[in-house]
């Protein structure tokens, strides 16, 4: 069972790069990308026309997570080939899911006539991104710091009120973070597993996936104590896995998200889809745990 999941993200991963070199990834006349990039052109904020720029941050940002998706993909098919699976593969799992509902978040689909909230998403993503970045700063001692922060800055302080209303913009009233923006907010790890759930209209996420995600990469006792053994003869201590259940159902999630992902980019560029959906359905072909 192991050996085929290593086969079928090895193919995933090939069919991928084979996909991006053939269409580098260029939106197709008439695609969602060309329509979102109109519509935006046509609005305007408080202080100046936008520019319909934020569809191609939307794609670029997307198409940069799901190279990051492919990655950490592919250290789960080299976890497996080394049979390390007892705890290894969660905090990737987790990761390629929240990277795959942030892309869902992105590109949503039933954002289509509602233009505003697709550049309030893109909004929020960067400045999250540059809120992330000047801290990170701060605490390595950056040189490019007093600049990073300016940047982070002048997004809140200078872009928001150009580009949205006061009546879009919601702040939390205790730590003034901006919290929502045309009602629009960025999600978690939860919400991440609902938004992969929600766009495919069908239920992915094992029951309990969440709670398990979130406990297995955190300091949490049982997870570790459910497979810890202790060989009174030996004196030692030692883990093991007492089925091959666990790792299969969190490969199966990391598989599909991430075809999910690349599904969700070329639907936005107008590109064909049929390989990506043909490689999530392909993993149920293959050996898998007996129904409980």
């Amino acid at each position: 069972m192991l050996d085929g999941l290593v086969g079928h993200i090895d193919k995933c991963l090939d069919a991928y790069e084979d996909f991006g070199r053939r269409t580098r990834w260029e939106a197709q006349p008439g695609s969602p990308f060309e329509y979102e990039t109109g519509r935006l052109r046509r609005h305007i904020g408080p202080g100046r026309h936008w520019n319909g720029t934020e569809a191609n941050r939307a794609a670029v940002i997307s198409t940069l997570f799901t190279q990051q998706a492919a990655e950490h993909l592919e250290a789960v098919q080299s976890l497996i080939k080394e049979r390390q699976v007892t705890f290894s593969i969660a905090p990737l799992t987790r990761s390629i899911v929240e990277l795959c509902g942030h892309v869902y978040w992105l590109l949503d689909p039933s954002l289509m006539d509602n233009p505003r909230g697709r550049a309030a998403r893109v909004f929020l993503a960067e400045l999250d991104d540059a809120t992330k970045r000047a801290s990170a700063a701060k605490a390595f001692e950056h040189p490019d710091t007093e600049q990073i922060v300016k940047f982070k800055k002048a997004l809140r302080q200078e872009v928001l009120p150009v580009l949205f209303y006061p009546s879009e913009i919601e702040f939390d009233e205790r730590s003034g973070a901006l919290v929502r923006l045309c009602k629009q907010s960025k999600p978690g790890l939860s919400a991440s597993l609902r938004f992969i759930e929600n766009a495919i209209a069908q239920d992915v996420v094992t029951p309990g996936m969440y709670g398990y995600l979130s406990n297995a990469t955190h300091p949490t006792p049982y997870i570790v104590e459910e497979v810890y053994r202790w060989d009174e003869a030996q004196g030692r201590g030692y883990f093991v896995l007492p089925e091959a259940r666990n790792p299969y159902a969190l490969t199966r999630l990391a598989v599909v998200a991430f075809t999910l992902m690349w599904q969700v980019i070329a639907a936005y560029r107008g590109l064909d889809q049929q390989e990506a959906v043909d490689l999530a359905i392909e993993i149920d072909t293959l050996p898998s745990p007996p129904p409980e």
